[in-house]
């Protein structure tokens, strides 16, 4: 079968132009033409460079949740759950609270346990789904691992969450979690004396 010479040229103009907006769009087209199908493979974009791991120092003794609910109900210390992520700026942010040396100090009363939120595991959704799923979030918990929900931040909106700037927060919540009582109630006014407490006999009708 013999090929005009008129069609000819505009089959390799043709062919020319597709190789063209191959290249264009990223995409390798391999082998001479009129030969078995080109392999056709997709260019592949670097990965933007990831993020470093997050820095927890080495002031704190760190355990993983099981490791840190039987420690926990062997020495009758509460427990604080640290939940993170990788991904998360915030949990970056607050890692190096956890090298000041007050914060260090107070974390000795305490089982100090870290989860990763992307990690999905039964417990954490399941015993503490009520905190939410934001993180950071820091959870104090009993001996026996009972979530105590009145240790909270001061972000009524993230009531877990703590930040570098709440540090002092922080740190008297795990004071009052390792002294095993709640945050002391807001006083209760005076009761008013059914009688005066002068002394002496009542007065005669």
């Amino acid at each position: 079968m013999t090929v005009s010479r008129s069609i000819l040229p505009a089959a390799l103009l043709l062919l020319a132009a597709g190789g063209a907006l191959a290249a264009a769009e990223g995409i390798s087209v391999q082998g001479p033409p009129g030969a078995t199908p080109p392999k056709v493979q997709q260019s592949v974009r670097p990965a933007p460079p990831a993020r470093p791991p997050i820095d927890w120092g080495t002031d704190v003794r760190w355990m993983s949740y099981e490791e840190g609910l039987a420690a926990a109900k062997k020495s009758g210390k509460p427990i604080l759950l640290v939940v993170f992520s990788e991904r998360c700026p915030r949990c970056h942010e607050l890692a190096p609270v956890f090298k000041d040396p007050e914060v260090a100090k107070l974390a000795s009363a305490l089982v100090m346990v870290r989860q990763d939120g992307d990690q999905p595991v039964p417990w954490l959704t399941g015993r503490y789904g009520a905190a939410g799923t934001y993180v950071p979030r820091l959870l104090f918990l009993k001996p026996d691992g009972t979530f105590r929900e009145e240790l909270v931040g001061p972000n009524p909106k993230y009531p877990h969450y703590y930040w570098p700037a709440v540090v002092e927060d922080l740190k008297d919540d795990m004071r009052v979690a390792a002294g095993g009582k709640p945050a002391p109630p807001a006083p209760k006014p005076a009761p008013v004396p059914s009688a005066p407490a002068l002394g002496g006999a009542p007065a005669k009708k």
